[in-house]
């Protein structure tokens, strides 16, 4: 049996939960999981951002303090805006989080505005407030630093091997 994980102090120090897949739109599923929690112990589930946070269910942790659980989008996510869902006891003290969970427009693009850093191969890093999206299809066109609004769609998985969302731009210029 694994030991169980101690309990975060702070959000920062709660670890980060896997999840599939890291963006989608508003009403799409979502599965997060993980191992190394207390075992045998309900669990809140729940989807939040700066300014709005719901309670999705209820999850009980196995005897090795796993769990796997697939959550929907709610209706109030804000579009082109960055998410996190995550797990506590019943205090709502996070345990565990995800990394951003990117809610796209209904047709899939996104829409971005954010500052570009130095290239990582093709891959452009944006910053858009605490969050790092890469960025690809872009790599050269706009200087560092720069104030840059873009437009794509995300990409799954990890082509820039950052574990950053990444967004296969289709438009982009200096805002």
């Amino acid at each position: 049996m694994t030991e169980p994980r101690k309990l975060p102090r702070t959000l920062a120090e709660a670890e980060k939960l896997p999840m599939t897949p890291r963006g989608g739109v508003i009403g799409s599923e979502v599965t997060v999981g993980t191992a190394g929690l207390m075992p045998e112990t309900l669990m809140l589930v729940a989807f939040a951002n700066l300014q709005s946070y719901e309670l999705l269910g209820r999850i009980t942790t196995d005897k090795e303090g796993a769990f796997t659980t697939t959550v929907k989008v709610p209706i109030w996510a804000q579009v082109n805006g960055a998410h996190y869902i995550f797990v506590s006891l019943f205090d709502e003290r996070p345990i565990a989080m995800t990394a951003p969970f990117h809610v796209a427009s209904a047709d899939g693009t996104t829409q971005l505005t954010g500052f570009i850093g130095e290239n990582v191969g093709d891959c452009v890093p944006m910053k858009k407030g605490e969050v790092t999206y890469h960025l690809v299809g872009i790599a050269g066109k706009h200087r560092v630093d720069t104030l840059v609004s873009v437009t794509g769609t995300l990409v799954e998985g990890d082509p820039c091997g950052q574990q950053n969302l990444t967004i296969e731009v289709t438009d982009s210029h200096p805002f």
